[in-house]
């Protein structure tokens, strides 16, 4: 938060009460993100790809439905303008879904816990429906030569 400005520097509160100067010269070239007048994230959330039947339909409804939940009992939702969350990509160990928030000014103060909250939120859903968060996994394929050798047999 922007609490002091003149010609000379800028002073910001950090999170946490931390305060920082800054010539102004140099915070005009800064690539300072303004959330005061709303702002929007996108966070991604993989599930395993068991449920790739639903992942375009009925999972996105039932994570959106524990995020709204979460952000409530957070007192968070209020400064919800939308919230959409829908299938992004099938990747290489799961099945990605895309979280898409547009907050408005006053979450501004909430700014870093924000993610938090979410990946909470996603970790209840999955939780709570029993889904399974996958990990990168390595498989190794070793031919009947090789194996021998690697056994020593």
């Amino acid at each position: 938060r922007v609490t002091l400005q003149s010609p000379d520097y800028v002073e910001l509160m950090g999170y946490g009460g931390s305060r920082y100067h800054f010539d102004t010269r140099e915070f005009r070239k800064s690539c300072v993100r303004n959330l005061r007048d709303g702002f929007g994230e996108t966070y991604s959330f993989g599930i395993d790809y068991r449920y790739q039947s639903h992942v375009t339909d009925a999972l996105p409804t039932l994570l959106r439905e524990e995020l709204e939940t979460v952000l409530k009992e957070e007192h968070l939702f209020e400064y919800v303008s939308s919230l959409k969350v829908e299938f992004e990509e099938a990747a290489a160990s799961s099945l990605n879904l895309a979280i898409v928030i547009h907050f408005t000014g006053e979450a501004a103060p909430h700014y870093p816990s924000l993610a938090r909250t979410i990946q909470r939120g996603c970790v209840r859903a999955s939780n709570q429906h029993g889904w399974m968060i996958p990990f990168p996994q390595l498989s190794v394929h070793l031919q009947e030569q090789g194996l021998k050798s690697a056994t020593g047999l």
